[in-house]
């Protein structure tokens, strides 16, 4: 295809659903202290955890420089789908699609004896926590997230004896 050039594209299709599941427990936004249900049934809707679509997209390019060393840069993009990551399916777990790209290039051998990268981790500095949710105490409402991963930026050597 196209010279010195790698494309990587893969990915995944989920229907995990609950086959039997009565007795899950009520998110937060149905727990009062009038409740006389403590449970509900999920049958069939979406585990916890399981976005629908998720995608990679990598690109690699590497061109020889000089006598035996290269230049290389490589691109990485990562999506996700809407998912809930609330075990009990609270409308406060829903963690919108997002997608987070990686970003990297520098020289190195072509017989990959040493290399250095420049690397930057999330790019675009996408902000979509990895989970969130709404716990109840019984005197109010609690909540908890898990943020996401930050933007940096940093160099990795490598090599091989």
């Amino acid at each position: 295809g196209i010279d010195h050039t790698t494309l990587r594209l893969s990915g995944a299709y989920t229907a995990a659903i609950y086959k039997k599941f009565p007795n899950s427990p009520q998110p937060a936004e149905n727990n009062d202290l009038t409740s006389t249900q403590p449970f509900q049934d999920v049958s069939g809707r979406t585990i916890a955890g399981a976005p629908r679509f998720t995608y990679n997209l990598g690109i690699d390019y590497r061109h020889p420089v000089f006598v035996n060393k290269e230049f290389h840069t490589s691109l990485n993009v990562a999506y996700t789908s809407k998912w809930n990551s609330d075990a009990a399916l609270s409308q406060y777990g829903i963690i919108e699609a997002n997608y987070v790209a990686d970003f990297s290039f520098g020289p190195g051998r072509q017989d990959k004896s040493f290399d250095v990268n420049f690397v930057v981790k999330n790019v675009f500095d996408d902000d979509t926590p990895q989970s969130k949710t709404w716990t109840a105490n019984g005197v109010s409402p609690i909540y908890t997230f898990v943020p996401a991963y930050p933007r940096w930026w940093g160099v990795v050597f490598s090599g091989k004896l």
